[in-house]
């Protein structure tokens, strides 16, 4: 049923013309670890970037480590990712609903984040914070839980810290949520790897490619006043 699954969003993607993503999709799943192809963009956020119009009141608070048995029965994760909760080396935001918690996001703070995925070290400066591992249960997606949250670290951290986060590029729904937000694509990283071979691209994202990713992500308005949208003229 899980192949099946992302076989029909594969289908789906390319009945939209998005046959790159298509096909980083499919080939997460090819045995053997025969080929490998995928992207990611490293999105980068200043809360001075967020209009009023952007926070959402939903309520959201701090996890604390009683809400770890509730966190680890939504998502399964390695013991060292609440590990790193309860010694307080990050933080996460929850929100709830009748008691349940329906979503949530970690963050950590300054220096640098290493991503295990790619193998590299992001230096995101003293007042940089990294966001990661974000979820929202199905039932409460496109809803904006994950703005609520998004706004509940801000809040927490104020407006002098920079914000972080690694989207796969086949996530429409999380990158057209971060641009809106009003964060900017900073780099693009690509991993590719062949037959037990690894090559990992690491470039900085073209801003004249930035229209072009709005107007595929069907983006009309962003946050902050980013400079993404199409021409007027090339909005279909």
């Amino acid at each position: 049923m899980f192949l099946v699954e992302k076989a029909a969003k594969a289908w789906r993607l390319c009945r939209h013309h998005y046959y790159l993503e298509a096909v980083s999709l499919l080939t997460r799943y090819v045995p053997g670890g025969i080929l490998l192809f995928k992207r990611s963009y490293l999105v980068r956020l200043k809360a001075k970037w967020i209009g009023a119009e952007q926070k959402w009141n939903l309520p959201v608070r701090l996890a604390t480590g009683a809400d770890i048995g509730r966190l680890a029965m939504l998502v399964d994760r390695e013991r060292g990712h609440w590990e790193a909760l309860r010694q307080g080396r990050a933080f996460c935001v929850i929100a709830e609903s009748d008691g349940n918690i329906i979503g949530y996001e970690f963050c950590h703070m300054g220096g640098s984040h290493y991503e295990q995925t790619l193998d590299y070290r992001f230096d995101v400066g003293p007042r940089g914070a990294w966001c990661y591992d974000a979820y929202v249960h199905p039932s409460y997606r496109q809803r904006g839980v994950w703005r609520a949250i998004q706004t509940g670290i801000t809040e927490y951290l104020g407006n002098s810290y920079e914000f972080y986060a690694l989207v796969d590029f086949t996530n429409h729904v999380s990158l057209r949520a971060h641009l809106t937000r009003g964060s900017r694509i900073a780099r693009r990283f690509t991993e590719i790897d062949l037959w037990g071979f690894r090559f990992i691209f690491n470039k900085p994202f073209p801003k004249s490619m930035l229209p072009r990713l709005a107007r595929r992500l069907r983006i009309t308005e962003v946050a902050g006043g980013a400079n993404i949208l199409p021409a007027a003229a090339d909005r279909t």
